[in-house]
């Protein structure tokens, strides 16, 4: 392709050089998994799994029985875990739609404050009604 007078030890060695410079620059396993870019988001993952997992589900799931019978409506207390499992269905597909057209950030701290406010709610509740029942 480039003629027979054509030396190709120039080329050659640079693409020895661009090599070892590149090996040089990519990290290893380690530095990569102690660099503070990788830290910064693990810590940031292991933070919303924690609040997901601290968020309304164990509470309602723990204490469902207890808010359906305390609140007096007719479906049977053995019905309520058919009812909210049914409900987290429809609302995580509808949240999977809602993903699609929606900002996460802006997404995430409306349902994180929802979730709060609807938690502070429940456990003002039961604390008032332990305070009457003394």
């Amino acid at each position: 392709f480039r003629g027979k007078d054509y030396r190709i030890e120039e080329e050659l060695i640079e693409i020895v050089d661009k090599k070892k410079s590149k090996e040089l620059r990519s990290l290893g396993v380690m530095k990569s998994l102690l660099s503070k870019r990788f830290l910064f988001a693990f810590l940031k993952l292991g933070l919303l799994m924690g609040l997901k997992d601290w968020a309304g589900t164990m509470v309602i799931t723990g204490y469902m029985v207890s808010i359906f019978m305390e609140s007096g409506i007719s479906i049977e207390p053995e019905l309520a875990p058919v009812l909210v499992s049914s409900l987290q269905l429809l609302f995580s597909i509808v949240s999977s739609i809602i993903l699609r057209f929606t900002p996460r950030k802006p997404l995430f701290l409306i349902c994180a404050f929802t979730i709060s406010l609807s938690l502070f709610t429940l456990g003002t509740y039961y604390f008032l009604i332990k305070d009457l029942e003394e």
